[in-house]
């Protein structure tokens, strides 16, 4: 289907409506009925329904109703033949839509109470942006979340209430709720956010240094990452905890490798921007990994690692590195991904021992059962 909005057909029709006796028939909700210009006549039409041209769109006040939205994307897919799911910001009152066109160009569509989609641009999809499905289940969880964040945040209120959705290339989406109301510099004044991977909870945890937080973590990145898994997996557990699945883009033959950027999705423990929440999606030009993980055939579907296949027990034990002293009893990171040196999957333990310029770095690699390989 084309990708330009369907506004002269319509209006093209009431033209022709006008010129033929100043009567014509409008279908609303499967039923027809015939009104003149100069009278309101009886006539039965269905609840909740508006009509324009020919075309219906619910009375709801909002767009946040999982009926809405549901009717929404469903007309969105119908007018600009879309093939995926791209993104949604929800508010109040105006829901912006990405889907994927035909053509292999993402459009931006408005929605907005008891009004028909309206396209708004179209553009080259951006690195990293995942083409998905949008079922009901996926409506039902959209205004879930922003019915639950707006019930709870009442510092924030329903205006200033925001809801952003992106399919996942695992297929789950990452959804955040957020507040847009701020201070005199633009500062969010209720900061707190909160975050789904499709219909589910994202935990908050502090560090990483048991099996219940890395399998939390884990299995985030399992639901996020592509079905063939992750080139390369790092765990941070010291300032800035965070767990992060990479793997190369894919370019326009979709092949991976090649020179082409990497994708970072990573999963926050406590912090998060309000526009990005704890699950951002970065694009960068390589791992940030010790040398030696991430090799050359990490890119290869055979070499990738499975995150949530990983043992969440071992890896915490890797983490309490005895060397350590005892303030920082932790290894700064784990890095998990293919070797060339070693032919196979590591796990890398990287960190740092002492303070200032006698402090070293102490780097020991194992394989996934747990048998060192080699430190320095």
């Amino acid at each position: 289907m084309a990708a330009g909005p369907a506004g002269g057909s319509r209006a093209a029709g009431a033209r022709d409506g006008r010129r033929a006796g100043g009567r014509r028939a409008l279908r609303l909700g499967g039923t027809v009925c015939a009104v003149a210009v100069t009278a309101a006549l009886g006539c039965a039409v269905a609840p909740g329904l508006v009509a324009r041209a020919g075309a219906e769109a619910p009375l709801d006040d909002a767009v946040t109703s999982a009926p809405f939205l549901a009717w929404a994307v469903s007309s969105v897919r119908a007018d600009s033949g879309a093939t995926g799911f791209v993104s949604a910001s929800v508010a109040r009152a105006e829901l912006e839509l990405t889907v994927r066109a035909p053509d292999g160009q993402d459009q931006l569509w408005s929605v907005r109470p008891q009004s028909l989609p309206r396209l708004v641009s179209g553009s080259p999809p951006r690195t990293g942006e995942t083409a998905g499905e949008f079922s009901q289940a996926d409506a039902e969880q959209l205004s879930r979340a922003w019915t639950r964040y707006a019930g709870s945040m009442t510092a924030c209120g329903e205006e200033f209430t925001r809801v952003e959705a992106a399919a996942g290339a695992g297929g789950a989406a990452r959804i955040t709720a957020h507040c847009t109301r701020g201070d005199w510099t633009g500062t969010p004044t209720v900061g707190i956010v909160q975050d789904w991977i499709g219909t589910r909870v994202v935990q908050v945890h502090t560090e990483l240094g048991t099996a219940a937080a890395l399998g939390s973590v884990l299995g985030d990145l399992d639901r996020l990452a592509p079905a063939e898994g992750a080139a390369v997996v790092r765990l941070t557990n010291r300032q800035d905890c965070a767990a992060e699945a990479l793997w190369p883009a894919e370019d326009a033959d979709g092949a991976p490798g090649g020179g082409r950027p990497w994708i970072d999705q990573t999963r926050l423990c406590s912090g998060g921007g309000p526009s990005e929440g704890k699950l951002p999606l970065t694009v960068v030009d390589e791992p940030s990994a010790p040398d030696g993980v991430g090799d050359a055939g990490a890119g290869d579907a055979a070499h990738r690692v499975d995150p949530g296949g990983l043992d969440a027990g071992l890896l915490a034990r890797l983490l309490a590195v005895p060397e350590l002293p005892t303030a920082s009893p932790t290894a700064e990171a784990l890095s998990i991904g293919w070797s060339d040196a070693h032919g196979q999957v590591v796990i890398v333990a990287d960190s740092r021992i002492g303070q200032d310029a006698g402090a070293r770095r102490l780097t020991i690699t194992y394989a996934l059962d747990g048998t060192e390989l080699a430190r320095g």
